[in-house]
């Protein structure tokens, strides 16, 4: 891990459009949480910046936080799934940085532990990770045990994967997202 993680980037890794773009609205949420906690986020969306963004805000990240949205179309009579165009996205990633990477988001806590294998993945979070998330960072800066974080999967010494259940966070625990005006002002352009 980085001395002191400050700084970290949150990846929307959506690409689907039909039938409209659709707002990373859990990235936003966790923005939040890590913002009222001190660490400071930035947003790459890969529906609406380029891949020269994503390598200067990986140059600039300490952590790197990707949020997988759905695991396949749900055509059952033209089925396209999205895994590999996951994996693509982490090996790009990992190619340009060097920084810790935690998945999370819709598709992810449909099937945790099968995506953190298939991607050859070390931390994932179930479920809300607006709390786990903060909770994670902070134990790293800290230098605590991560082992009782509710959501937390990771790898432990064995390399086995450890699966924290996931707890509801009630309504009032969670800021309230200011997201970038210049990211609601493209997908209100284009959804």
């Amino acid at each position: 891990m980085p001395p002191k993680i400050s700084k970290v980037l949150l990846v929307s890794a959506n690409r689907m459009t039909n039938p409209y773009p659709v707002f990373p609205l859990g990235l936003a949420y966790v923005q939040a949480s890590l913002e009222k906690n001190g660490y400071s986020v930035k947003i790459w969306d890969q529906l609406l910046h380029s891949n020269e963004e994503l390598k200067q805000d990986l140059n600039w990240a300490d952590v790197i936080g990707i949020s997988l949205r759905n695991i396949d179309n749900v055509s059952s009579s033209s089925p396209v799934g999205y895994l590999d165009e996951y994996a693509t996205l982490l090996n790009q990633i990992r190619g340009d940085c060097k920084a810790p990477i935690v998945v999370g988001g819709s598709a992810f806590s449909i099937f945790p532990e099968e995506i953190l294998e298939m991607l050859d993945l070390d931390w994932g979070i179930q479920g809300e990770a607006e709390s786990a998330f903060v909770k994670l960072l902070d134990s790293w800066n800290q230098g605590t045990s991560t082992k009782d974080i509710p959501g937390l999967l990771y790898r432990n010494q064995t390399g086995k994967i450890v699966s924290n259940p996931p707890t509801l966070i009630p309504s009032s625990e969670i800021p309230s997202p200011r997201p970038d005006p210049e990211l609601i002002r493209s997908y209100l352009q284009n959804g």
